[in-house]
């Protein structure tokens, strides 16, 4: 808190100011943490530990590859994770919001299918499939912090410093929705567009303006990068 009293403070708008001001006990807890998703993400983490034990987690955080992690899954976390508490808790609407998912979307999951076995493969495929060691991610959401010095996103790596300081001048903070904004941009002007799941939530009338929106942005050749646990929102559908 003495380094935003000290350092950033001054830099902030009156605006900033004033919120960071009343909410200045979450940078000392770890701004990270805070939050709806931190909030979902702290009431994961206490369910887990006591369902699983904090020592099976932190083992599990230590192991050297996928194949290790599949084995140490199935023997000695998947029956303690998915006993009958799960299905139930999977399925509480107020929880499955808490954690990000958009109402809407959770909606199509649960009339596509079983929301409980789309959540359960869903994370079993990120434990079994992705390597640990190194994921940033998979460590704030098992552990709420990062494993060590270098186990974090690349921005913050000390070596990444001046680079980052190098583009801040081509950053752009817009508030808008999506499609209208891309409207109002040079056709052809943009080459990178980063998504998630925004498809997913979206009526028929919104994903169609949406793509045509991204389509006349996009520059030849530009990546699009998004997720979807819909079959007529993947790519191909897209």
């Amino acid at each position: 808190m003495s380094f935003y009293r000290r350092r950033l403070r001054v830099l902030l708008s009156p605006t900033a100011r004033s919120f960071w001001d009343h909410n200045v006990r979450s940078l000392a807890l770890g701004i990270i943490t805070q939050g709806r998703m931190g909030l979902f993400f702290r009431v994961f983490r206490a369910l887990l530990h006591q369902r699983v034990g904090r020592r099976r987690v932190w083992a599990f955080l230590s192991l050297p590859d996928t194949e290790a992690q599949r084995r140490f899954y199935h023997d000695h976390v998947e029956r303690r994770l998915w006993a009958p508490p799960a299905r139930w808790l999977c399925t509480f609407r107020p929880l499955v919001w808490l954690a990000g998912t958009h109402p809407v979307q959770a909606e199509r999951v649960h009339a596509n299918g079983d929301l409980y076995a789309y959540i359960r493969s869903a994370m079993e495929g990120v434990v079994t499939r992705l390597p640990v060691a190194d994921n940033y991610f998979i460590a704030q959401a098992l552990a709420g912090r990062y494993l060590d010095r270098r186990c974090v996103p690349p921005y913050m790596l000390p070596e990444n410093l001046e680079r980052v300081r190098g583009v801040l001048d081509r950053m752009e903070i817009v508030t808008a929705w999506l499609a209208p904004y891309l409207e109002s941009q040079p056709a052809g002007s943009i080459d990178r567009f980063s998504l998630l799941d925004i498809f997913d939530w979206m009526d028929g009338a919104t994903l169609q303006r949406t793509r045509e929106a991204v389509a006349h942005a996009a520059a030849p050749g530009a990546r699009l990068v998004y997720r979807s646990g819909m079959d007529d929102r993947q790519p191909a559908a897209v």
